[in-house]
């Protein structure tokens, strides 16, 4: 009696993986045949049961190049075991396969998305003391603010614009040509953090 086995890979394959986080890792496969010659063979990835929940997010597969990709790139699976499986089969039977159990193992450290979420935050608000005829002004906040990293995300933070006298019927906010912060004095280490001057270009 005859029997029908599964299509195989030409060779071993890496079924454990260990990557770092940010690490980009590509597994091109060997190329995969069916010995008994009656079917065409087929390559692809799929959960590994009973750890449907812990299939890596971060995986790719090209099906024209058999090439599976590894692009882990968050906090969130450092220190973390990831599970999958490649499967060889013939494509005319859903019967006739093969899987291989895969690990992928993420170095570092699991960060808990409970104790993360939990954040621990100030609210923070600000005043504008003054502008003066000479376009310069003040801003000052209600607590301590970290100049050095303000003054790196300024403007990711603030959308500054002004308004003339028509803007109750035209609803324009206008452009500055510069809004110049003054970060050598906020910067200063005898400054109060909560004070930052200004000048306007308008």
């Amino acid at each position: 009696m005859k029997t029908n086995t599964h299509p195989d890979f030409e060779g071993d394959i890496e079924t454990t993986f260990t990557l770092d986080n940010g690490e980009v890792y590509e597994y091109k496969l060997p190329p995969v045949v069916d010995a008994d010659g009656n079917d065409e063979p087929v390559v692809y990835i799929d959960v590994m049961d009973a750890q449907e929940d812990k299939y890596p997010p971060f995986l790719s597969f090209e099906n024209d190049t058999n090439t599976i990709i590894l692009r882990p790139n968050s906090t969130f699976v450092e220190g973390r075991t990831y599970y999958f499986t490649i499967v060889t089969k013939e494509k005319n039977s859903d019967t006739v396969l093969y899987p291989y159990y895969c690990t992928i193992k993420i170095n570092g450290n699991i960060t808990d998305m409970d104790e993360f979420n939990a954040i621990n935050y100030t609210d923070i608000n600000y005043t504008i003391n003054y502008i003066d005829e000479h376009s310069k002004g003040s801003i000052k906040f209600t607590e301590k603010v970290n100049m050095t990293w303000f003054d790196e995300h300024f403007f990711d933070m603030f959308r500054i614009f002004w308004r003339d006298t028509t803007y109750r019927t035209n609803k324009e906010n206008r452009t500055l040509q510069d809004f110049e912060p003054d970060w050598e004095l906020a910067l200063d280490p005898a400054s109060d953090s909560q004070t930052i001057n200004f000048t306007m270009t308008f």
